[in-house]
C-alpha cells in the first residue's frame, strides 16, 4: 500500500519508476511543488485554499480583501503615513478615525488662538477636546474650541488664560 502510494507520487511528478534511482521520490516532489499544487482553489471566508499575502503599503492602504495580513503588516497597518509620535502629531486608525495631538501658545486671558491640525480631516472633525497645560497650583478657567473645519479651529481662553493648552481633535 505504501509502495503503491510512492510510485503514485513519483509517477504525479513526472517520473518513470526506477528501482535502481533513489532520488525519484524527491525530483517528484520536487516537480509537483514547482509546478504547483492541483486542485486547489484561492481561499475565501467559506472555502480552504491558497492566500497571497498583502504587501506592507497594501496593508497600510487596505484596499485587497483577497489577500492576508500577518502580525507584521498588521504592525505596519499603524505606521508608516498612518502615524507619527511627537508633540504635534496624528495616529489613523485602519477604520479611517483619525486621533491628533498638539500643544498651542500661550493663550492670553479672554482671547483666542487659531490652529491648524497636524494633517488635514479628509471627511469631518468630530470633536476637539482642550485642556490647560498649567503646572501651578490654582484653579483656571476653561479652555473650549469652536470653528472646527477639516483643516483647524479655534482655542478660546475662557477667563484666566495665560497658558497653553493641549489639544486632542477627532475625525475621519
Amino acid at each position: 500500500m505504501i509502495t503503491e502510494s510512492l510510485r503514485n507520487v513519483v509517477v504525479a511528478g513526472g517520473q518513470l519508476p526506477n528501482h535502481e534511482d533513489h532520488t525519484l521520490l524527491l525530483q517528484a516532489i520536487q516537480t509537483i511543488v514547482s509546478n504547483g499544487l492541483p486542485d486547489l482553489s484561492d481561499a475565501s471566508e467559506t472555502v480552504k485554499g491558497i492566500v497571497m499575502l498583502a504587501s506592507v503599503g497594501e496593508a497600510q492602504g487596505l484596499i485587497d480583501a483577497a489577500k492576508a495580513i500577518t502580525p507584521a503588516t498588521l504592525a505596519a497597518v499603524f505606521g508608516g503615513a498612518n502615524r507619527s509620535f511627537s508633540s504635534s502629531d496624528h495616529q489613523q486608525l485602519p477604520s479611517g478615525l483619525i486621533f491628533q495631538w498638539q500643544k498651542t501658545a500661550m493663550i492670553s486671558s479672554n482671547s483666542s488662538v487659531s490652529i491648524t491640525f497636524p494633517i488635514a480631516f479628509p471627511h469631518e472633525c468630530l470633536a476637539v477636546l482642550t485642556t490647560i497645560d498649567y503646572a501651578g497650583t490654582t484653579t483656571h478657567d476653561a479652555y473650549s474650541s469652536g470653528n472646527r473645519s477639516l483643516t483647524g479651529c479655534t482655542i478660546y481662553a475662557n477667563g484666566a488664560g495665560g497658558d497653553p493648552a493641549f489639544v486632542l481633535s477627532i475625525g475621519y
